[in-house]
Order: structure tokens, then C-alpha cells, then sequence
């Protein structure tokens, strides 16, 4: 391999930051700025895990070490009224954020189930794609398939990602389409509840 293609394979980091910092200072996860369209990007778990560090490395194709994808509906149940988990969010395209705020609790639980499964990375669409972009949605929903067969895990999070859920409560995530792909193409696949 020469060192132009050895370098284009390398992932690159385009975001850092502590997603407690994010939540307290209200201020949205946006990698508009440093990622570029049609590219795989996924999250490191490590750092995220220890201490809420949110790093965003990109790849040019899928990474050839183990990484994890997640399952899970945008509009998922509601936090609990007395709920005040810090949340972060993300932004979204015309200056509006995309999706429901996001549990660090659960961003976090996700990272340690992946790193117990001997994988680093985790692949999560609301981080993975820019979500403020039209371009990358639509070359991203050609790669899901693939990206979702080829992980070595799959953590389903059937309420969503601002709270767990209960084994026995009710989720929308049976009834989503997408979903369906998720929990078939992956080779293996765990549900992270309550």
C-alpha cells in the first residue's frame, strides 16, 4: 500500500469534547465543520466510557477492527417527569436540533456493553451522520445495510435514546422498519434495558 492510500485509510479524528460540559453549557454536538460527506464516522467508546468524552473519527470505509452499531427509534419514550439525567443534543439541518436529547447514561452504557464485547468503536446514527446535511443522510442510508451486517455486535435500545426502558414496557422500536434490518443483518445482537 503506498503512503498516499495508507493515509487516506487512516481514520482522522474531527471531534472532541466532554458531553457534561456539552449538557451543562446547552451547547449541540454539530460536526458539520469537520467531517466530510459520504464518509463512515464512528465513536471511540474508551474515553467516552471513562469520562464522558466524545470523540468522532472518520474513515474513508468501514474500520477493519470489531465496532458495534446501534438500534433504536428517534422519537422513543419519554423521559420520566422526575428524570434529570444530563442530556445532550444534536444539531440538525436549518438550525434545528435533530432528534430527542440524548442520555449520557445511555451513550455511556452503550460504550461499556461494546468494550465487554471487545470492541472500541460504536456506530450511532445521530453521531455517525451529519445530521445538518442532505448529502450524507442519503449516501449513509445506501451503506446501513452494511454497516449494520458487518459489525460485530448490534446493542438494540428499544425506548430510545433518552432513558431505558423496562423489559416489560411498551416501545415503539417492534413497529419501525429499519429496525427490522438492524436486528437481522448483524451477526450478533443484545438489548440494553432497565
Amino acid at each position: 500500500m503506498s503512503k498516499l492510500n495508507a493515509d487516506a485509510a487512516r481514520p482522522k479524528l474531527i471531534y472532541a469534547a466532554n458531553l457534561n460540559d456539552l449538557s451543562r453549557e446547552k451547547v449541540p454536538v454539530d460536526i458539520s465543520s469537520k467531517a466530510t460527506a459520504e464518509r463512515y464516522r464512528f465513536v471511540e467508546c474508551a474515553p467516552l466510557a471513562k469520562d464522558g468524552t466524545l470523540r468522532i473519527h472518520e474513515y474513508t470505509e468501514l474500520p477493519s477492527e470489531p465496532y458495534t452499531a446501534v438500534s433504536y427509534v428517534w422519537k422513543g419514550n419519554k423521559p420520566l417527569p422526575d428524570d434529570e439525567s444530563p442530556t445532550f443534543t444534536v444539531q440538525g439541518s436549518k438550525g434545528r436540533l435533530a432528534g430527542d436529547p440524548i442520555s449520557i447514561q445511555i451513550v455511556q452504557d452503550a460504550c461499556r456493553a461494546a468494550t465487554k464485547r471487545n470492541t472500541n468503536l460504536l456506530w450511532l446514527d445521530r453521531l455517525s451522520i451529519i445530521q445538518s446535511s442532505s448529502d450524507d443522510p442519503a449516501w449513509q442510508l445506501t451503506k446501513m445495510y452494511d454497516i449494520y451486517r458487518l459489525s460485530a455486535l448490534c446493542i438494540v435500545i428499544p425506548g430510545g435514546l433518552s432513558r431505558l426502558t423496562d423489559l416489560r414496557e411498551e416501545t415503539p422500536w417492534i413497529h419501525r422498519g429499519w429496525t427490522l434490518q438492524e436486528a437481522v443483518a448483524p451477526p450478533n445482537v443484545e438489548v440494553l434495558f432497565l
